[in-house]
């Protein structure tokens, strides 16, 4: 059955039959005071409200599209949660003292009117709202997201916070906001943290290099973007188009679209619809494993590869992403056992599968010289990567033209890779990558490069596929074209 919120006049409706019918105005009252509102959303915002009270993680990123009623979702979403917990606090904060009020105000204004009278205890001098549930009285408070003001919050508690539109605040108060102040109201509750914005206009925006690739990693992000608003028609979204003043609004405000800078975004050819795809394990390729050790300061990289001759493409099929002051021997048993499905025994073939020759698999490494050494002293052999005079830059170069020219494909499993090459920045002077916590300094990146500029492109398909003709049935047919071809070919002498 079509949910009836999809209808924009949906509430109005509702109200005015409210007035007319007493036995529907005490069923809506009843359903606020049990704190049942998820009616009053239509299908976008229910996806909104179903990522944040499903998934097991803290922070949640809601990236959605302007007039998809982002903001009615967090009123009814603070109402939900203020009527069904014991002594709930959730904070709603937004960047400007306008911002939260009109946030609030317009959206609480409509509730109020479908809501039972005492419910919801309005306290406008000091930003906040008494909610008299069945489980006592709870509270919704408001703040500003500046440093200064959230500041003044420090030492509260909450069960639920929300910040609308954090993509336009400045990015240094953002996450001065969250690492000093909103985080710490969350710790004893052990609440959740959502995010509810449009992206930044700013590529290098707190929300974009650090929220965004952990909460895609976590799978807790949610894309809404104008198409997925029920209550807009086509014509509607069309005029939406027509009245932005560039296509890069269009995508940023409306398709929800992280437009990159091709100054700052260091691998700005990649693409996951171009470059991620499934692949089995082929048949014979000569695989290898690219490393970058980080050390006490960043992550490591490690990458299992193999070049696909038949195709011409250089494909990544596993990854391991490890966190910084990892201990070497943590590090070699982490290949290893990524390793496994090419050092393993093939049931058909009987061999493994690093190749014909019994090749020793094959390692480049950006390490340190002693480690190096008691690597392969250890019997884990590895190589020095190209590491020339300017090879930092020719690293990220040469994979970016390959991109483009669609050389690379990556498997799906290689979510921290593909976070990387999707969100990796600069820093501001283009001479180093910017360091997240999600994605270290990097690393699969710089591995990446290491692996594509090492890979062996020599035909690894062995003369016949090891058939003999000794050993094979080999029809007559075959034999009489076998016999042409080498007569054609035959040196004359």
């Amino acid at each position: 059955m079509a949910n009836p919120a999809n209808d924009p006049n949906f509430i109005f409706n509702l109200l005015e039959r409210m007035e007319e019918d007493y036995e529907l105005r005490e069923s809506v009252w009843e359903l606020f005071r049990r704190g049942i509102l998820s009616w009053l959303l239509h299908d976008g915002q229910l996806k909104m409200l179903d990522i944040v009270e499903n998934t097991k993680h803290h922070e949640i990123l809601i990236f959605c599209s302007r007039q998809l009623g982002k903001s009615f979702y967090i009123v009814i979403h603070a109402l939900m949660h203020a009527l069904t917990r014991k002594r709930a606090l959730v904070r709603i904060f937004a960047e400007t003292e306008k911002q939260i009020r009109d946030i609030v105000d317009d959206n609480l204004q409509i509730i109020e009117l479908l809501a039972p009278p005492g419910l919801i205890d309005r306290k406008k001098s000091d930003s906040r709202w008494h909610i008299n549930g069945p489980l006592g009285r709870s509270q919704i408070r408001l703040g500003m997201l500046a440093a200064a003001h959230v500041d003044g919050k420090r030492g509260g508690n909450a069960t639920l916070i929300i910040l609308e539109e954090g993509g336009f605040s400045p990015s240094d108060s953002y996450k001065k906001a969250i690492g000093g102040t909103i985080n710490a109201q969350l710790l004893r509750s052990k609440g959740k943290l959502a995010h509810v914005t449009t992206p930044s206009r700013d590529m290098n925006h707190y929300i974009h290099t650090e929220v965004l690739p952990k909460c895609e990693l976590n799978k807790a992000l949610v894309r809404l973007d104008i198409h997925q608003n029920p209550q807009l028609n086509e014509e509607q979204i069309r005029i939406a188009k027509t009245r932005c003043v560039s296509d890069e609004e269009w995508q940023r405000e409306y398709l929800v679209q992280i437009v990159k800078d091709p100054v700052s975004t260091v691998w700005y050819e990649f693409n996951e619809k171009l470059h991620v795809r499934e692949m089995k394990i082929p048949s014979h390729a000569y695989w290898l494993v690219a490393l970058d050790f980080g050390g006490v300061r960043d992550k490591h990289g490690l990458l299992l590869c193999f070049y696909d001759f038949e195709r011409a493409k250089f494909c990544v099929y596993d990854e391991r992403f490890l966190q910084t002051n990892t201990r070497t021997e943590i590090i070699r048993e982490a290949s290893l056992e990524m390793e496994k499905v090419v050092t393993d025994i093939d049931p058909k073939t009987k061999q493994n599968r690093w190749l014909n020759d019994n090749q020793s698999p094959y390692r480049v490494s950006d390490c340190p010289g002693q480690i190096m050494v008691d690597l392969n002293a250890s019997g884990f052999y590895v190589s020095t990567p190209e590491k020339e005079k300017g090879s930092w830059e020719a690293n990220i170069n040469i994979v970016r033209v390959a991109l483009k020219n669609e050389q690379i494909e990556i498997h799906p499993r290689c979510i921290h890779l593909r976070s990387t090459l999707q969100y990796g920045q600069y820093t501001e002077n283009r001479k180093d990558f910017q360091r997240t916590e999600t994605l270290g300094h990097l690393d699969l990146g710089s591995a990446l490069g290491y692996g594509f500029r090492a890979k062996n492109l020599n035909n690894p398909f062995p003369k016949h596929l090891g058939k003999s003709r000794f050993t094979h049935h080999i029809s007559k047919e075959e034999q009489e074209n076998q016999t042409a071809l080498e007569d054609a070919f035959m040196p004359k002498i």
